[in-house]
């Protein structure tokens, strides 16, 4: 019996002494939970919870770019595009770039008669008829200003049947190359997965047309409620009943989002919804494994500048025309006077060009809003951006 009583006590010290030894080996160590695994029919039922009492007609698009895994919420539903549709027309025009079968110096004549419109942008405000402009210059403030002209002058000089029939060939549904045309979720995130793949076969022309996406003036939808230094490229847009935006995420864990509503009684409103439905796909993306490889999606991103300095370290490059859209050109910048100056005009002057351009655009967008306090709020918010813009173009002097 004692025998006994002295083996299980031996075998008891030998458990503790064990597990002493466990604890003592690692002592900060700590247990992690276990990653999520991808279930992607809970976060359906998330995202469609919230939007389930939204007014209006929300349709969804959604997809994972490590899994290549996606979802839907009525993607299939018609919406007309808004200003998103201008993504894949900008996607055309750099694939002409990329053959060799148009040029970025290439001019384009306004004709008033039919290019022009109301609505975002600055060259209803400067553009004279008869006035050119580069397919450079037109393909960056369709995007980055949203310009409707700047679109319609693209369409019509590249061919909206030659357009259509690019588009076509990965968003079938999409009507025309308009806003008030008819397209789906669905096709929008295939229009950003077309962007990706650009991006990975021509690196350098893929970078211009993803980092102008990444700097657009409207930046309120899909990044509206993530990290400000998470880079979001996305195309969004508005017209009466109608709110859509549409982009790619490049968290930890990457993904594609469209979303497009109509039938809506407050445009603005449905944005905040956006930013929303956003952050909830944001969350639960980061709660799954880190991708390693991204799939491409990684490369699709390198060398994509973000923030404000980055954004006007790569405009000031020189060009060969003004940004005030001028009709003549600047002259050479060595010609200009440098005696009496505390500073060098030469490296100032493309960034101040840029200061005042985004002002002016920014400016006109405030005068939109609805009310008289959020046109004083959008005002300030605007008036800061521009120190901050002109403190930048000073740096560039240092």
């Amino acid at each position: 019996m004692k025998m006994h009583l002295k083996g299980c006590l031996l075998s008891f010290l030998v458990l503790v002494l064990a597990a002493a030894l466990a604890g003592c080996s690692s002592p900060n160590k700590k247990i992690m939970p276990a990653p999520e695994q991808e279930n992607y029919e809970k976060l359906r039922g998330q995202v469609a919870a919230y939007i389930k009492d939204l007014p209006g007609t929300y349709t969804l698009y959604f997809k994972d770019l490590a899994s290549e895994k996606e979802f839907g919420i009525e993607e299939d539903e018609p919406v007309p595009p808004a200003s998103s549709i201008k993504l894949p027309v900008a996607l055309y025009l750099y694939r002409e770039i990329a053959a060799g079968n148009r040029n970025w110096e290439d001019r384009v004549r306004y004709e008033a008669d039919t290019d022009y419109q109301e609505g975002a942008g600055i060259l209803r405000y400067w553009a004279k008829n008869g006035d050119t402009y580069s397919l450079r210059t037109l393909a960056t403030i369709s995007i980055a200003l949203s310009d409707n002209i700047a679109h319609n002058m693209l369409v019509r000089h590249l061919g909206e049947k030659n357009v259509m029939e690019f588009i076509n060939k990965f968003a079938p549904r999409t009507t025309r190359p308009f806003g008030s045309a008819s397209t789906t979720a669905r096709d929008m995130g295939a229009c950003v997965e077309e962007v990706l793949k650009f991006k990975r076969q021509h690196p350098e022309l893929g970078t211009r047309l993803l980092d102008d996406l990444a700097h657009t003036i409207f930046h309120y939808g899909l990044p509206g409620k993530l990290p400000p230094d998470l880079l979001v490229a996305h195309k969004e847009g508005s017209i009466g009943g109608v709110a859509t935006d549409v982009g790619v995420v490049l968290s930890r864990r990457p993904y594609i989002l469209a979303v497009l509503a109509k039938d809506l009684p407050d445009e603005e409103e449905a944005f905040k919804h956006f930013s929303a439905i956003s952050r909830i796909i944001y969350d639960y993306q980061q709660k799954l494994p880190p991708s390693p490889h991204l799939r491409g999606a990684a490369g699709a991103f390198s060398g994509i500048s973000f923030g404000v300095g980055n954004l006007v370290a790569a405009r000031a490059q020189p060009v060969q025309e003004s940004l005030f859209f001028r009709r003549d050109p600047l002259p050479p910048l060595h010609h200009l006077p440098h005696k009496g100056f505390p500073f060098r005009l030469e490296p100032l002057l493309q960034p101040l060009r840029l200061v005042v351009e985004t002002f002016i655009a920014r400016l006109a967008v405030s005068c939109h809003r609805s009310n008289l306090l959020s046109r004083a709020k959008w005002f300030l918010r605007y008036s800061f951006s521009f120190r901050r813009f002109l403190k930048l173009a000073l740096k560039l002097n240092e």
